[in-house]
């Protein structure tokens, strides 16, 4: 089984094939953030990894009205 991993932002840092490898993977890129909190680069990081986020979620709800229609479109076309 593939892990996928993230840090502490949402930030993708890799892949791991075990629970142990990406824990310990995770627990590395979270103390490495930590080095740099409260730098320029670190605010940086967080508003960008903000922004990604909202990107994801408004593909989210695209997606769902989107499949959503469909439905009500396939449904329409089965009962004429």
């Amino acid at each position: 089984m593939m892990y996928e991993c993230r840090n502490r932002l949402g930030e993708r840092i890799g892949h791991a094939y075990t629970k142990q490898q990406a824990e310990e993977m995770i627990r590395h890129a979270n103390w490495l953030l930590d080095q740099k909190r409260g730098t320029p680069e670190y605010e940086q990081r967080v508003v960008r990894a903000q922004k990604a986020e909202e990107k994801e979620m408004n593909a989210t709800g695209v997606g769902i009205i989107a499949g959503v229609i469909f439905f009500i479109i396939c449904i329409i076309m089965a009962l004429s």
